[in-house]
């Protein structure tokens, strides 16, 4: 993920100097902009600015002020360290398994078969439902949704009975 300054500039400038993008610069961006900015960008050694890269998706998001980058980025770390470790270690398996395999149904059998096991008995796991439950539960203000959170309830049941014995 990146933060970057308003100021930021972004390119791949190796052809410019007789070389070529050889740590991976080339398929990221091809897979982030498309063949034709890709080529663009790789070719002519075009530089962009950080409000550009972010049309291009090749940053999450450009900080208000320059001087304000480190507090957004860490801000946005905290979201991630504010989450259960087990689940953001697998998910992000699952990301880059996607990324490196180009198929969906590979990366989620990999991330699957390398880790369910291990996150549905956690209990970062086990505690995250029951938070999450409970804080439903509280929220429910109609029997409609008294009945939905039950069935959460029963499916993780159902889930545990089926993978954990």
């Amino acid at each position: 993920m990146v933060v970057a300054s308003p100021t930021a500039h972004f390119g791949l400038p190796e052809a410019a100097v007789g070389i070529y993008a050889a740590a991976g610069g080339l398929p990221r961006v091809v897979r982030n902009c498309g063949l034709q900015i890709g080529s663009e960008i790789a070719l002519t050694g075009r530089r962009l600015t950080a409000q550009e890269a972010l049309g291009f998706h090749l940053i999450n998001k450009v900080s208000k002020t320059p001087e304000s980058v480190v507090e957004e980025t860490v801000e946005l770390a905290l979201k991630i360290a504010n989450m259960s470790p087990d689940s953001i270690i697998v998910t992000r398996h699952g990301l880059r398994e996607a990324w490196e395999s180009g198929s969906v149904e590979r990366a989620t059998q990999r991330t699957s078969e390398r880790y369910d096991r291990l996150l549905f008995e956690g209990e970062n796991t086990k505690i995250g439902i029951q938070v999450c439950y409970n804080s439903n539960l509280q929220q429910a203000t109609g029997e409609q949704n008294l009945r939905a959170i039950i069935e959460i309830g029963r499916s993780f049941a159902n889930f545990q009975t089926r993978h954990l014995h």
